[in-house]
């Protein structure tokens, strides 16, 4: 699982949600390399969690590989900007 979102994310180095939502809280800007435009898969950290807890009970699931994800991509710059038109602040940059 490579990019999940949550609401208990608080990491201030992994995740681009929760660096975004940390550079807002504190002011100092993230770095975005390149342009932005990298496509990435975020996933609710919830939907994990059940994924997980079914893979324990599931025998159907035993010794198979899977991925975990919503199937939807989104742009890093696109991400910033959602997370600053939900927190009505900006991320900086």
């Amino acid at each position: 699982v490579s990019n999940p979102v949550g609401r208990f994310a608080r990491s201030t180095t992994q995740g681009l949600v929760s660096v975004a939502m940390n550079a807002i809280i504190s002011g100092r800007p993230i770095t975005l390399f390149g342009d932005g435009s990298n496509v990435r898969d975020l996933v609710d950290a919830d939907d994990v969690a059940d994924a997980l807890i079914m893979s324990c009970f599931d025998t159907d699931w035993h010794g198979a590989t899977w991925n975990i994800g919503s199937g939807a991509g989104i742009s890093n710059r696109e991400v910033l900007e959602l997370v600053g038109r939900i927190t009505g602040k900006p991320v900086p940059l």
